[in-house]
């Protein structure tokens, strides 16, 4: 059990989780055949790449020889980049691209030990920018910029 607790095989199990959730989520949606894709087959694809290359990187992690253990101080850059990716997906639809994009900007830049308050916010605000600029303005989605729920 002591195997498990190297940082390769920590994270073999993190991408062979998230890989078996890919999974399960996208066997929810039409797959279709690789001549007529459906919606969920890209998914499928690649929640199954995830998953394998998670069983490869825990086989790695047990047949290391590597004595370290993952540190909880260690646990802060993924811990923040999920959380940052949990706040952009339910933001994105209530907030708007831009607020969503700023915000998970925000916390994602925290996966950084002591990152610069002034350094963090311009570059939020930049890729907030950015991503409205290419993502609405230049390819079309549909998402909105901009939700001002005080504004029918």
């Amino acid at each position: 059990m002591k195997r498990l607790a190297t940082p390769d095989a920590a994270s073999g199990i993190l991408f062979t989780a998230l890989g078996a959730l890919g999974v399960v989520l996208s066997l929810q949606e039409q797959i279709g055949t690789a001549a007529r894709m459906g919606s969920g087959f890209l998914p499928l694809t690649l929640s199954c790449g995830l998953l394998a290359l998670g069983l490869v990187i825990i086989a790695s992690g047990l047949r290391s020889t590597d004595n370290e253990a993952v540190e909880i101080g260690g646990m802060r850059p993924v811990a923040m980049l999920l959380l940052a990716v949990a706040v952009f997906a339910l933001s994105v639809r209530n907030l708007g691209l831009g607020p969503a994009v700023f915000l998970a900007t925000l916390i994602a830049c925290y996966a950084e030990a002591r990152p610069s308050l002034l350094r963090v916010l311009a570059f939020a605000l930049l890729l907030a920018l950015f991503c409205t600029l290419v993502f609405i303005r230049g390819l079309g989605l549909t998402v909105p910029a901009l939700v001002l729920p005080w504004i029918s």
